[in-house]
């Protein structure tokens, strides 16, 4: 009976010597450049929600709040900035440009808290990526009610 003797090459041949090593290279830099991507672009589509959710309710926080804008319009805006600006959890809220823009339908000129009109709000967010090595993105959102009550 003969046995098969299988041939183990110990020494790696002439030219062979950083093959290893260079397929390694150019292997971890595609998976980890893929890994770093889905990351971030996951991180971003976050935020991008976050300012969509803080303008929707903001925008409801007006709708509900809009008589009591009849009277001091400076004190209600900035109430519905501080509601948005409390909600917005989970990114810098100082990264909002510029803080939210609220804008009242228009009515012969003048602003409109009335039944039937609509709030319009807008707010954009200053993205930096943080692992990979692209520009910054603004992240824009707006959102429209109609002022039911």
């Amino acid at each position: 009976m003969a046995v098969a003797s299988s041939r183990v090459r110990t020494r790696p041949r002439a030219g062979e010597r950083g093959q290893v090593l260079v397929e390694f290279a150019l292997a971890a830099t595609l998976v980890l450049t893929l890994i770093f991507g889905v990351i971030e672009f996951g991180r971003a589509l976050f935020a991008y929600d976050l300012v969509a959710q803080a303008a929707r309710v903001g925008t409801r926080y007006a709708v509900v709040n809009a008589a009591a804008c009849k009277t001091s319009k400076t004190n209600c805006e900035a109430a519905i900035k501080a509601y948005i600006l409390a909600r917005v959890t989970g990114i810098d809220p100082t990264q909002l440009v510029p803080a939210p823009a609220i804008a009242w339908q228009q009515v012969n000129g003048l602003d409109c808290y009335d039944p039937g009109c609509y709030v319009n709000v807008q707010l954009a967010y200053n993205f930096s990526f943080v692992a990979l090595p692209l520009p910054a993105q603004t992240l824009k959102s707006t959102s429209q009610m109609v002022i039911s009550q």
